[in-house]
This record gives C-alpha cells, sequence and structure tokens, in this order.
C-alpha cells in the first residue's frame, strides 16, 4: 500500500495556499509501480525526484526525492491549484490501496512449483528457504501449500491439453 497526504498549513497574503507534503511512504523509482511519476485522471503528474515544489504551469506536483533535508520545505499554490493537488493525492491513494505483494524473505519458507525436466515433466511441490532469483522472477513462488497446488493443478491440466495437441498434429502428418 502506498500512502501520500498533503498538509495545509494556511494562506499567505496573496490568498495563495501554503502546505507541506505529509505522510509518504515510497519515493523515487518505487513511487508508482513503473516509475517517479503518477498521472491522475485530473492531468496533475505527482512526481518524486528531487525535492518538493509544485510547478502550476506545467500542473505538477513534486512530492519527496532524493534530497531528503528538503522533507519539509514549505511550498504554496493557488487555491484552485492546491484543490486539484488535492483531488490527484485521494487518487493516488486510491489507485495504490492494495496491499503490496508479498515476496519471500531469505529464511523465511515458501512452495515453488518444481518439474523433473522438459522431456517427462512430473510437477510437484518442494518447501524452500534459501531465495533464488529465477524463482522470483519467475512468480514461481507461494506463501502457502495451497496456492502452491493450485498453481500445479493449472500446470498439469496445461500439459494434458498440450499432450493432446501433440497427438493431434502427430495424427494429421501421418495422413
Amino acid at each position: 500500500m502506498r500512502k501520500l497526504t498533503l498538509h495545509k498549513i494556511g494562506m499567505d497574503r496573496t490568498g495563495d495556499v501554503l502546505f507541506q507534503i505529509g505522510e509518504q511512504s515510497h519515493r523515487r523509482e518505487n513511487f508508482t509501480v513503473n516509475d517517479d511519476t503518477f498521472r491522475a485522471s485530473n492531468g496533475v503528474e505527482i512526481s518524486s525526484r528531487y525535492r518538493p515544489t509544485s510547478n502550476t504551469g506545467a500542473v505538477k506536483l513534486y512530492v519527496k526525492g532524493a534530497n531528503s533535508l528538503h522533507d519539509e520545505d514549505i511550498l504554496k499554490a493557488s487555491p484552485h491549484f492546491f484543490e486539484l493537488f488535492e483531488v490527484a493525492v485521494e487518487e493516488y491513494n486510491e489507485a495504490f490501496d492494495e496491499a503490496e505483494p508479498w515476496y519471500p524473505k531469505q529464511g523465511e519458507e515458501y512452495w515453488v512449483v518444481a518439474m523433473s525436466n522438459l522431456n517427462f515433466p512430473r510437477c510437484g511441490l518442494v518447501k524452500m528457504k534459501r531465495i533464488i532469483a529465477s524463482v522470483i522472477a519467475q512468480g514461481n513462488f507461494f506463501k502457502d501449500r495451497e496456492d502452491a497446488r493450485k498453481a500445479l493443478r493449472v500446470i498439469e491440466d496445461e500439459y494434458d491439453g498440450l499432450i493432446v495437441k501433440i497427438g493431434e498434429v502427430k495424427k494429421e502428418l501421418e495422413l
């Protein structure tokens, strides 16, 4: 789950809103799933790069980034742009409302669907404790045995279907 808040401090003498970036759970390349910028449906881009600042000309809000010395910087924007920023932050929080995916940690037990070889694949479940990068990269890891069994059944069903198709192709080639 990713979280971002804005903290409204007040107004300056010109009527602009003074605010700070409040709680922020992720920075820089981890700010979104793919990069450091979130694009809200109202046109606001929220980005975590260097330091908090607002660019109302480009409708961008830069939040906490690489330079933590600027985390408490006070920003200002017109009431209109502050409202746009609030809506974009709310949308950001809704977009990342799901819990973070689970990944095994070193020494933690997890389950893997293992095949003996490609010519005669016999699938089984293996309990692991050591982190193997290729297993993690393929997404072949499960927190509990039942989830691993479900994945194993899907693989076995697909394999059975493949054997049937290979048999049908062989028959067609013989004709």
